[in-house]
């Protein structure tokens, strides 16, 4: 994952301009230490709290979640940041339609 962390603020700084949201690469959170998975809960903090909206976990969901959720009751990782997170990607699906118009019918 590039993971630049100035980089990423600057951009939730002017996020009146930017109007979508940030996502990390497949695996990307694994890669933020070496050796990968070094350090899995600062590499979710880091990643969080950098901006970055959408973290792309493919496999161990399960691990990210209960974590994620473990920064949050301990206030390392303010319950704002998950509500700006969540504005920003439910944003861009509204904007693209996905709620009125599925990609995929439903059945009935």
């Amino acid at each position: 994952m590039g993971f630049v962390p100035s980089i990423v603020s600057h951009i939730m700084v002017i996020g009146s301009v930017f109007q979508g949201f940030v996502t990390s690469d497949w695996e990307g959170l694994d890669r933020i230490t070496y050796p990968p998975l070094a350090n899995y809960t600062y590499s979710v903090q880091a990643s969080v709290n950098t901006g970055v909206d959408m973290i792309m976990v493919p496999y161990n969901y399960h691990k990210f979640i209960s974590t994620l959720t473990n920064l949050v009751h301990k206030k390392m990782i303010p319950m704002y940041r998950i509500d700006d997170a969540v504005t920003r990607i439910l944003r861009v699906k509204f904007a693209l339609g996905l709620f009125e118009q599925p990609l995929i019918p439903r059945i009935t």
